[in-house]
């Protein structure tokens, strides 16, 4: 079963997290193409080298059903758009576990879904 990972994910796989980096190569990893957008303008930046999604990662599309879910999600538990498309359609592309480094995703709750925040402390 595939695990989904947030643009925060990818910051701590740069800093070289070892349970970050461990998932990378162990997991079937899925992420939006939101995540895409804002590695995208990291990457611009010069926060990322590209081709930090080169890495066995499968992005998921996102349609009109994954954004009616991601506006119930933020205005049910007070979160970004962008946060709320992310994990929309990370949940409808069947991710039971969700690996962020965000705080605000521990706000989501559904039932079967588990949201794992990786902190930087823990590495």
């Amino acid at each position: 079963m595939p695990v989904g990972v947030d643009t925060g994910f990818f910051y701590l796989v740069r800093d070289g997290h070892p349970e970050a980096l461990r998932i990378l190569r162990e997991e079937a990893v899925i992420t939006s193409a939101i995540v895409v957008y804002e590695l995208q303008r990291h990457i611009l930046k010069g926060a990322f080298v590209d081709g930090i999604l080169e890495r066995s990662v499968d992005v998921i599309s996102l349609n009109a059903g994954m954004a009616k879910k991601a506006a119930r999600i933020a205005h049910t538990f007070g979160m970004h758009t962008l946060d709320a498309l992310i994990l929309s359609s990370l949940v409808e592309a069947g991710c039971k576990k969700i690996y962020s480094g965000d705080p605000h995703f521990e706000k989501f709750k559904e039932k079967n879904i588990k949201v794992i925040r990786l902190k930087k402390s823990d590495s």
